[in-house]
């Protein structure tokens, strides 16, 4: 008899299969995918809402006595994967999918340190840096970061407990810096416009410096916007050649993903391996057809009865050799 997996114990099973690899960058950006069909969470969550229903605001009558009806949109969703990826090269360095509430969570940690301390976790102990955005960064996280050598920069909510009050005022002068410090971070509130402060959270910076234009942007907001794309480009560069096709099944949507990913990866590993430039969607040409002829191959042997371990069987090639 055939046994039925749920979303959550198909997932770990192929999560058990994968190791984390190793990135020769220095510096490392943790966020959710941006294409993970899920809706932004501003806060800790413990599970993903569920596709609601479209539901009507209200009815509105033209001067031709047409009636409209406003409609809520349903909220987005799917399946959120937690990236951590190297920013000079993009290589996708660790990540696993959102499965809800955790079991193994220790009691009172956030989720987000939690995910960060995960997808860092190959990593730490070597001084390297990682950049988040405000759902991840926090006081209670650089700290825990800065005991294993590593630090933070990121962009950090206002709400959060641990920023002063005198901090959450909303009305500035224009390009205006005011810096607090304690003995693990620094926090940098930044005016760039009258009505819109930037709070940037940062575990490596001993000393907030201001740059001699009209903005006197600081360092650290100079540095986070140097840093802040990595996951978002390499999320572009995944989708502009992709695998995916419209489905309904669930395992099927992942498994497009994992091949984008993995493809994306290849290509990186080549170029630094061969230490050759191609362009990318010429290695993915190359790529195709170097697992298509070694599939086809080996059906051919096969169906000839032949083991596979002849010499008329072609070997994979250098590029599927990468996946």
């Amino acid at each position: 008899m055939q046994r039925r997996l749920t979303t959550q114990q198909a997932l770990e099973m192929i999560l058990r299969e994968v190791d984390p690899c190793d990135s020769d960058g220095e510096d490392l950006q943790v966020q959710p995918d941006s294409d993970s069909e899920l809706s932004d969470q501003s806060s800790d969550e413990e599970t993903a809402s569920a596709p609601k229903k479209r539901a009507c605001l209200g009815t509105e009558t033209a001067k031709d006595g047409t009636v409209w009806r406003e409609e809520q949109l349903p909220d987005k969703f799917g399946i959120k994967f937690w990236v951590a990826c190297d920013l000079k090269s993009k290589y996708i360095c660790n990540v696993f999918p959102y499965l809800g509430k955790d079991p193994s969570r220790p009691t009172g940690e956030r989720l987000s340190e939690n995910v960060v301390m995960r997808l860092m976790e190959p990593f730490l102990d070597k001084g390297r840096n990682v950049t988040t955005d405000n759902f991840f960064t926090s006081l209670s996280l650089a700290q825990k970061l800065l005991r294993r050598k590593t630090t933070i920069l990121g962009t950090v909510n206002k709400i959060r407990r641990e920023i002063p009050q005198s901090t959450r005022q909303t009305d500035r002068n224009e390009f205006t810096t005011q810096v607090f410090s304690t003995s693990a971070a620094t926090l940098t509130a930044y005016a760039a416009k009258r009505k819109k402060t930037v709070y940037i959270l940062s575990s490596m910076h001993g000393v907030v410096q201001t740059d001699n234009t009209t903005k006197r942007k600081p360092n650290t907001v100079t540095l986070y916007n140097k840093t802040k794309c990595g996951v978002d480009v390499m999320d572009q560069m995944v989708r502009e050649y992709t695998v995916r096709r419209g489905t309904r099944r669930w395992p099927v949507a992942v498994f497009y993903n994992m091949i984008d990913m993995a493809a994306l990866n290849a290509h990186v590993l080549y170029q630094a391996c061969s230490g050759t430039k191609e362009r990318r969607v010429d290695f993915l040409v190359e790529l195709a057809r170097e697992l298509a002829h070694s599939h086809v191959a080996a059906k051919k042997a096969r169906k000839e009865q032949l083991p596979l371990t002849q010499p008329s069987t072609p070997s994979p090639g250098k590029r599927a050799m990468l996946l």
